[in-house]
């Protein structure tokens, strides 16, 4: 089974997929600032483990369950933009790239996404 990465690993969703991928029987890497198997500080073991992956999920960034005071919004925004680029910097590196994909709802006898027309 391939690898999953996630980024984000300790909030509502990031537990619920590593619960899922885990009981799947996948590889999963978790990228936090705490309780992870890498934190956002420690590019190199970013850029290691999204090489090969076969899934990299990125839901990062500060709580939004917070007053929205001009530094808390800055806060907000900065730390999606951050963990995003070192997510997104390490695919560009890597030297087995994932494939892409969409988590946009598809049409299931063409493939094509519901919006389209």
């Amino acid at each position: 089974m391939s690898r999953v990465v996630i980024g984000g690993s300790t909030g509502f969703i990031g537990r619920h997929l590593q619960q899922k991928y885990r009981a799947e029987g996948r590889e999963v890497v978790t990228i936090s600032r705490r309780d992870a198997d890498l934190t956002w500080s420690d590019q190199a073991g970013i850029d290691a483990a999204v090489d090969g992956a076969g899934l990299v999920v990125g839901l990062a960034g500060k709580s939004v369950s917070c007053r929205y005071t001009p530094a808390n919004r800055a806060l907000i925004f900065s730390s999606r933009l951050d963990t995003t680029a070192a997510l997104s910097g390490a695919i560009g590196r890597a030297s087995a790239p994932l494939r892409c994909g969409s988590t946009r709802p598809r049409r299931p006898s063409t493939g094509t996404p519901k919006t389209a027309r």
